[in-house]
């Protein structure tokens, strides 16, 4: 019996195939669906690029400062402070603009190089000083806005209270009066 060659293999229709066409149907089924050439890169990657040489110049965006403020400064000096903008220097550096209650605008002045420095590695600025601009409070929603109400003229707080002499229940009486006066005192407005 006559033994196939063993540099041939048996192909599907019948016919014997060379090594040289197993190779290269190897390597055609090994790259098929991928291009001969790699992928483009991201549009992102061009962007960088062309930004790296502003941004080592100006530093990177106020919000970059904003989100790392308690790290620069430590907890509770975050809590009475905030950095609100970054603006030019005359002599060309850059001022980092801070709203702080009156209380934490000294701690900041004593510690501003120090600021300034983990400022300038936080974020890329190049700061060279910080403005402090003093506030009483720095959210003013936070308070509860209570507004007193005006008091009543003597006659007329009598004029409520004969008119209530009917009334039996005092929790009700209570009521009914806290209610007059109310709107008394509206009407004077």
């Amino acid at each position: 019996m006559n033994s196939p060659d063993p540099r041939k293999a048996p192909d599907p229709s019948g016919k014997l195939k060379s090594l040289a066409e197993r190779r290269a149907e190897y390597m055609l089924n090994a790259r098929r669906g991928r291009g001969l050439a790699p992928p483009p890169k991201d549009v992102s990657h061009a962007i960088l690029k062309a930004l790296r040489p502003i941004l080592k110049e100006t530093g990177s965006s106020m919000s970059a400062v904003e989100s790392r403020w308690a790290e620069i400064v430590g907890p509770s000096l975050a809590k009475l402070s905030q950095p609100v903008k970054i603006v030019r220097n005359k002599k060309g550096g850059a001022v980092l603009v801070i709203r702080a209650r009156s209380a934490a605008a000294t701690k900041l002045q004593h510690i501003a190089d120090i600021v300034i420095e983990r400022v300038n590695l936080a974020a890329g600025k190049k700061i060279s000083a910080i403005r402090i601009d003093q506030t009483q409070a720095l959210h003013q929603s936070d308070r509860p806005n209570v507004a007193l109400a005006p008091q009543l003229p003597p006659q007329e707080k009598d004029a409520l209270v004969d008119a209530l002499k009917d009334v039996e229940n005092p929790k009700v009486k209570s009521a009914l009066a806290a209610l007059g006066e109310a709107v008394l005192a509206r009407k004077q407005l």
